[in-house]
């Protein structure tokens, strides 16, 4: 990961580099757990004003000092909203509130049945999904006849001055103006001269258990009845 943040930093110096402020709590809660402790981390992210952010730091540093420090060592840079700038269009990370990698979760998951295939059908069928997608929103945008994108359309409000261009109808109906051609399949490929590649031999891979894959963990508990034995027991 650092390499590719080397790289990035290389190729595109005016890139603003970020750190999803979800995944970076899922590691700072393993030692410093507890609601009264998850609600001040969240409180000085989501700060934008540095006032506001200076008093949440001042507060989370008198509830715990160790919660303070590993806090401030991690880089308030990349994940706290006070430091995040305008310059980026993004709607999910940049103009709102948001400030964790969501869109990355968005796509891991809408290509989740596709990453079990082999290469090929996998690229294929993400291919497939993305014409789809493109022309939904292609066509969803034309039949529009507002100014502003209608996801960005407040009730007893004119917001035309107020938004940005790139919330526009036109700036959207652009960005999915190309459309990704059909392709052939692979039923359709030339066949090649040569003995046939067969795919590499299956190897076994022997499975450690983890011990604490058995382990329930204290939420279990509370779901447990007390008053009933399961017959194995």
């Amino acid at each position: 990961m650092q390499g590719l943040e080397y790289a990035i930093k290389y190729r595109v110096p005016a890139a603003e580099h970020r750190n999803c402020a979800r995944h970076i709590y899922a590691n700072w809660k393993k030692k410093h757990h507890g609601h009264v402790l998850k609600t001040l981390f969240w409180k000085a992210v989501r700060c934008t004003v540095q006032s506001d952010f200076k008093r949440a730091l001042d507060e989370l540093q008198a509830t715990s000092e160790s919660a303070y420090q590993d806090f401030i060592g991690i880089g308030v840079q990349k994940f706290c909203q006070n430091f995040i700038s305008t310059l980026c269009k993004c709607d999910v990370l940049c103009k709102c509130d948001v400030v964790s990698n969501n869109i990355s979760e968005i796509f891991n998951g809408y290509i989740l049945k596709a990453r079990g295939k082999p290469i090929i059908d996998m690229l294929e069928d993400i291919r497939r999904m993305l014409m789809a997608q493109m022309q939904y929103k292609r066509e969803l945008m034309l039949k529009s006849n507002d100014i502003i994108c209608p996801q960005h359309t407040w009730l007893k409000e004119e917001p035309d001055q107020y938004v940005d261009n790139y919330y526009k109808r036109d700036a959207y109906l652009k960005t999915y103006e190309l459309l990704l051609q059909p392709l052939t399949g692979k039923d359709t490929w030339p066949e090649v001269e040569g003995p046939h590649v067969l795919p590499p031999p299956v190897k076994k891979m022997l499975v450690s258990l983890n011990i604490s894959m058995f382990q329930l963990k204290p939420d279990k508990f509370s779901a447990m009845k007390p008053d009933k034995v399961s017959a194995d027991s």
